[in-house]
């Protein structure tokens, strides 16, 4: 073992070394949980995307550092894994460490839910339940804390999605017309190398539009000649970020919004 990897382990050594035979308290079973609130996803019919997480993309996302002189990456993640064979989603909260040599070390506070999906005459309501909370405990000498995951937390994790959906108009006017009051009315938006999925990347002009909840969403758009007009197909990809406080996530409100200002960019 290299000498700076000893000096890594040295404090974690002598920690463990002060605590009778390093035993940590066991930990408790899985709690199952009954009559829990339900967290709600209201999809329109016109939603694209993974099929694997109901049309939804659920935001992972991973914050950390490493301290100075040392080569131990120490981290905190939420991520999720979906299984619509048996409608279960698990969300978990985890403290880990990650060594040079790819060896990592977590510990977790998960969520198990039950998911269903109810369709509607114009949307799809996506219900999720939380059925079960495991914890689970790993480290490297000494365990890594578990993240205090709190239902609001939870929720809070739920709120972090992530739809594209897609949609037409059509117009009497010519393309040329209508393209240039895109360009006029809306702000044109760039694409980071890699960053467009392929949903986007077949049309050449994107733009971006500010909702009245102060959510921006992405516009990719196409300009066709159509009988005696023309038609407009468009891409939107919009996220919402984490709330706590939400309990209800309405993407067919956002849908309508993004469509009733289209319609007046093609009519103005």
């Amino acid at each position: 073992m290299k000498l700076k990897r000893i000096k890594n382990y040295l404090p974690a050594v002598l920690v463990c070394s002060t605590l009778v035979g390093c035993k940590a308290t066991p930990l408790p079973p899985p709690q199952v949980l009954s009559n829990m609130e339900s967290f709600e996803v209201i999809l329109p019919n016109d939603v694209v995307g993974n099929t694997k997480t109901w049309n939804v993309n659920f935001r992972p996302f991973q914050n950390g550092s490493r301290e100075q002189g040392s080569n131990i990456y120490n981290y905190f993640s939420v991520d999720y894994t979906a299984n619509t064979q048996t409608s279960e989603l698990d969300i978990s909260a985890c403290n880990g460490e990650r060594y040079p040599n790819g060896t990592d070390y977590k510990s977790c506070a998960s969520y198990l839910a039950d998911v269903t999906v109810t369709k509607k005459e114009n949307h799809k309501i996506l219900t999720i339940t939380p059925k079960l909370k495991s914890l689970s405990r790993g480290g490297f000498l000494i365990f890594k804390p578990i993240p205090k995951m709190t239902i609001d937390k939870l929720y809070g994790y739920l709120s972090r999605q992530e739809i594209t959906f897609k949609g037409n108009i059509t117009s009497k006017f010519n393309t040329e017309s209508i393209k240039g009051n895109f360009d006029r009315l809306m702000t044109r938006h760039s694409w980071r190398a890699g960053q467009a999925d392929a949903a986007h990347r077949q049309f050449k002009d994107t733009y971006t539009l500010t909702l009245s909840t102060g959510e921006q969403v992405v516009i990719s758009a196409g300009f066709y000649p159509y009988r005696d007009g023309s038609i407009v197909e468009y891409v939107v990809n919009s996220i919402t970020q984490n709330d706590p406080s939400v309990r209800q996530v309405d993407w067919v409100k956002t849908s309508e919004e993004v469509k009733k200002h289209i319609e007046k960019v093609v009519n103005s």
